[in-house]
C-alpha cells in the first residue's frame, strides 16, 4: 500500500500501520477487529494502546497541516473504531471497481 499527498509519497511506516490504514475503509472498523486483523490470535497485551499509537502516527502523516486541537479529517475515530474519510476518486481500488462496474454495464 502506498499513499501520496500532492506529489510526495508518504511514509506510512511499518506493515502493521499500513494494515490499519488499509482496513479502515468506507465503514467504521472496530478496534477489536483491527487488533484481530493485525495480530491474529496472539495480540500483544497492549494491542489497543499500540493500535491507537498507529492511528495517531498515521494522522500526522496524512494530515501534516492539521493544527493542534483540530479534530482529524482523514482517519477519524468513531464509536470505538476508525474510518477513513477520503473520496472514492482518491483510492485506486475504488476507481478500478467503479470502472469495472461501468464496463460490465456497457
Amino acid at each position: 500500500m502506498r499513499a501520496w499527498l500532492a506529489d510526495c509519497e508518504l511514509n506510512l511506516g511499518s506493515p502493521q500501520r499500513r494494515a490499519v490504514l488499509l482496513l479502515c475503509g468506507k465503514r467504521v472498523v472496530a478496534e477489536e477487529e483491527l487488533v484481530d486483523a493485525v495480530w491474529g490470535e496472539n495480540p500483544p497485551p497492549a494491542a489497543v494502546s499500540v493500535l491507537r499509537t498507529y492511528a495517531s502516527r498515521l494522522r500526522k502523516v496524512l494530515e501534516p497541516d492539521r493544527g493542534h486541537g483540530e479534530p482529524p479529517r482523514v482517519l477519524v475515530s468513531v464509536g470505538g473504531g476508525y474510518v477513513l474519510r477520503i473520496p472514492d476518486s482518491a483510492v485506486d481500488v475504488r476507481v478500478n471497481e467503479q470502472r469495472a462496474a461501468e464496463a460490465r454495464k456497457a
